[in-house]
């Protein structure tokens, strides 16, 4: 069976891996229609954050100098 043809947005993610040290960036429009309230985004991005690891890290600045 011959490989399958890759969609447009899994040939982006292979040329940015490709091309900046596995480094990838995926953007996006999407179009809403009807109400959208503040806890339907909240919901969204929890679930999107739950889903994704990276998503739930953080840093802080500090004034400290490492030892």
């Amino acid at each position: 069976m011959p490989p399958r043809k890759l969609g447009l947005t899994e040939t982006y993610s292979k040329f940015c891996h490709d091309h900046a040290n596995g480094a990838t960036l995926l953007s996006g429009i999407v179009q809403v229609e009807g109400p959208l309230t503040i806890s339907i985004i909240k919901n969204a991005l929890t679930l999107l954050q739950s889903r994704h690891e990276i998503l739930r890290s953080y840093f802080s600045a500090s004034n400290k100098k490492a030892d």
